[in-house]
């Protein structure tokens, strides 16, 4: 699993299928190595037909899709996993009934991350790690943060929340596995540049722990 490069798609930044489904290629061919296809208000229909042509698209590249939130439709398209938030499906319900499937969960502490890890989560999402404008209450997980969730746990650790080219510098001594990225890769108007840019800052910054 490798998770270096996480890509979280989001239709916002397309007009129509065809051009999301092309901006999901040229992300793959910048460098995205695991895919997650997150369809927050999207009915069901609409959200099963991109599931089954992003697997395709996913297989063709030999990049593991996984699914947002929804079993069903990780089920039914054969993904490679499902990422649940703290909201979502008991990750020990998930894990018991598809034991080979990867299973993400969000977690923002350490208490978080120990129990997702017993309940058989494969990876966390830990974040947010910069500020948010639309959670101007939150208070983001800096580096130590993530090293403690890291060494409290030890499941691979992927960062999440508005990481970009210009900031990613502040993840500098992390000991992570991965970014998670959306708006930095499909709302860019060259996706395909900004994947390999932000892989390459990704690899330059994490040296030491991939080393």
């Amino acid at each position: 699993m490798d998770l270096k490069l996480y890509a979280i798609t989001d239709p916002r930044w397309t007009k129509n299928n065809d051009e999301f489904f092309e901006s999901i290629r040229k992300a793959l061919d910048g460098g995205v190595t695991i895919l997650q296809l997150r369809e927050k208000d999207t009915p069901y229909e609409e959200f099963l037909f991109r599931a089954k042509e992003v697997k395709k698209i996913c297989d063709e590249y030999k990049v593991p899709l996984i699914i947002n939130d929804n079993v069903e439709i990780m089920e039914v398209v054969d993904a490679a996993g499902v990422h649940l938030g703290r909201s979502d499906a008991s990750i020990k319900e998930v894990r018991k009934k598809y034991p080979k499937k990867i299973i993400g969960a969000t977690v923002k502490t350490i208490l978080q991350a120990i129990l997702s890890k017993a309940a058989g989560a494969s990876y966390f999402g830990v974040g947010a790690v910069n500020p948010s404008s639309t959670k101007t209450d939150a208070v983001p997980i800096d580096v130590k943060r993530l090293n403690e969730i890291d060494e409290a746990a030890g499941v691979p650790i992927v960062a999440i929340g508005g990481i970009n080219l210009e900031n990613m510098e502040n993840l500098s001594g992390a000991r992570i596995d991965g970014i998670a990225v959306s708006e930095a890769i499909f709302g860019s108007s060259d996706v395909e540049e900004s994947a390999r840019l932000l892989k390459e800052k990704f690899l330059e910054i994490t040296r030491k722990h991939h080393a």
